[in-house]
């Protein structure tokens, strides 16, 4: 298998998606707990892997270099900076940093291909200017560029999670990246399919004054369909006044035969609730893993808190496996491509009425051609 890095690992689920196809030899990851789990996992999942616990700004060039001509390099930056759940955007925000650190990888390692994935923020508003730069910076750098936003759910993933993927091939290698096609709608997972008649195990609960209002809300509903006035203004507070807006998200209660929304890294945050379909309480912890397609034998220790943010900061298993399915058909269909021209150019015969000794052949020009046509029996060229 060939072999391959992630960068921004986190519990790397990405890189696990990956695994299938690759062998993923390095993941570069500076949380403590992230770190704990990528160890606790690698002997069943990545025999081969090294794991830097370490500020990936703080690794120099010269120990990015020592991976140069890696078959590919996988990761994506923190995206809070660019998610569209922030209230505005801070161009001092520090993780903005994260796509120029992105692309340094990419020249020091010079992968023959890269996927970087971020949140769909990153191609809105003012933020758009930063992922044309990246883009460009990457041709620049001597990449066959294409991106595209991927929604989750559309490749076998519970969740409508809506990703940014950018995709770079090196000029000189001799294929193309296609994305993959959606999974067939058969194929398509839902909330009922998450769920499981077991024991709750680990989860965390709302607070007193969420229970007031979440008992009260309908299955696929949220706090508009609330049945009084004053259960809406205790939901949604001071923001009561504005509630001709969005805030779908408040007091979001799931429904079994409809897909999750984007599960983020606090489950009892206001804006972002995801309600148990049929229990006044938070998805737990299995049902989050299973939201995120995390294999049951992948083992995570730490905290709760812990849980809830490593695998909200995960790239969906799902998905992650479409892309590198996608990576490697597109490398056989050029492969094969390559191939079926070689044969027939093997294959190829010489005309019959063109003379048996070619270097006679190619001593003649096209007006002593035509005096040959009598004795070819050929038509005139002119």
């Amino acid at each position: 298998m060939k072999k391959m890095i992630t960068i921004f690992s986190g519990i790397d689920i990405f890189g696990l998606a990956f695994a299938k196809y690759f062998k993923v030899v390095l993941a570069v990851e500076k949380e403590e707990s992230a770190v704990h789990n990528l160890r606790l996992n690698r002997e069943q999942f990545h025999p081969d892997l090294t794991i830097w616990h370490r500020d990936i700004y703080d690794i120099t060039d010269e120990e990015i270099a020592q991976w140069k001509g890696i078959h590919g390099l996988i990761g994506g930056p923190p995206c809070q900076a660019f998610s569209p759940a922030q209230h505005g955007f801070d161009k001092g925000d520090k993780r903005i940093a994260g796509l120029d650190e992105y692309l340094r990888w990419v020249r020091g390692a010079e992968p023959e291909f890269f996927v970087f994935e971020n949140t769909f923020g990153l191609d809105q508003g003012e933020k758009k200017k930063y992922f044309r730069q990246f883009k460009e910076d990457a041709r620049k750098l001597g990449y066959k560029i294409k991106d595209k936003r991927l929604v989750a759910h559309d490749y076998g993933n519970v969740q409508t999670r809506e990703r940014i993927i950018v995709v770079g091939v090196r000029e000189s290698a001799n294929w193309n990246f296609s994305f993959p096609e959606p999974v067939l709608e058969s194929k398509k997972k839902f909330v009922r399919d998450i769920l499981r008649d077991e024991p709750l195990g680990e989860c965390v609960f709302y607070s007193e004054k969420q229970m007031q209002v979440v008992p009260y809300v309908p299955e696929g509903g949220y706090w508009k369909n609330l049945p009084t006035e004053d259960l809406k203004k205790l939901a949604l507070q001071g923001n009561y006044e504005k509630r001709n807006g969005g805030i779908t998200g408040a007091y979001r209660r799931l429904h079994r035969n409809s897909p999750c929304p984007t599960l983020t890294t606090q489950p009892k945050q206001h804006n972002t609730m995801a309600i148990h379909p049929i229990e006044d309480r938070p998805l737990s912890i299995a049902e989050y893993r299973r939201a995120m397609g995390i294999p049951e034998e992948y083992q995570l220790e730490g905290k709760i808190t812990d849980k809830y943010t490593a695998i909200g900061n995960a790239v969906p298993y799902e998905l992650g496996l479409e892309i590198a399915k996608a990576i490697v058909e597109s490398q056989k269909q050029e492969v094969s491509i390559v191939a079926q021209a070689t044969q027939e150019e093997k294959e190829w015969k010489q005309p019959d009425f063109l003379p048996e000794n070619n270097d006679d052949f190619k001593q003649l020009d096209l007006f002593s051609i035509e005096s040959q046509e009598e004795e070819w029996g050929q038509l005139k060229l002119f």
